[in-house]
Parts: structure tokens; C-alpha cells; sequence
């Protein structure tokens, strides 16, 4: 779900470290600069942070597997963001 949450708001490997200083709350909640969310799931309070610096969002991540950048070239099609038609939507990070 961080992964696409990432995707959605924008988050990407290469501006991860950038977004950090985001005034978004929910950008700030993701990459742990706000609240506690990995605490109370008993990890480190930048775990989603550390996850995207090291994979991307889902939609990098889709694309180097499965994608135009993988050997399968799959479209994502219904395996998009809501927000582009797809099915895929992630559930809010509190």
C-alpha cells in the first residue's frame, strides 16, 4: 500500500529525499517527517521512505517487472491508478 500511496501523491525514487520536506501531510506521513505510523507498526518511522529510495512507487516498480522497461511489456490497463482508470487504490495511511 506505500508503494502505491507513493504513486499517487507523487513520490518517486529519484525525489523521495526532495519530497521529504514536502508541506503535504500526506506526503509527510509516508515518508515518516509526520506522525508515527511506523512506530505503531513496529517498524522505523521512515520504512515507506527507506522502501521507495530502494524500489520506487508501484508504478516503477510495474514497469521495470512487468512493463514497457521489462522483458513482458505488459500494458497496466485495469493494474493503474484509480485515478487513471485503473482498478488499483490504496488505502490511507493513518
Amino acid at each position: 500500500m506505500a508503494l502505491l500511496t507513493a504513486e499517487e501523491l507523487g513520490v518517486t525514487r529519484n525525489n523521495a529525499e526532495a519530497m521529504r520536506t514536502s508541506s503535504l501531510l500526506d506526503v509527510k506521513r509516508l515518508l515518516g517527517t509526520d506522525g508515527n505510523l511506523g512506530g505503531s507498526l513496529g517498524l522505523a518511522t521512515d520504512w515507506a521512505f527507506q522502501a521507495i529510495k530502494q524500489v520506487g512507487d508501484y508504478g516503477e516498480l510495474y514497469e521495470r517487472s512487468f512493463g514497457a522497461k521489462s522483458e513482458m511489456r505488459l500494458e497496466r490497463g485495469f493494474n493503474q491508478l484509480w485515478t487513471k482508470g485503473g482498478l488499483m487504490f490504496p488505502a490511507p495511511l493513518r
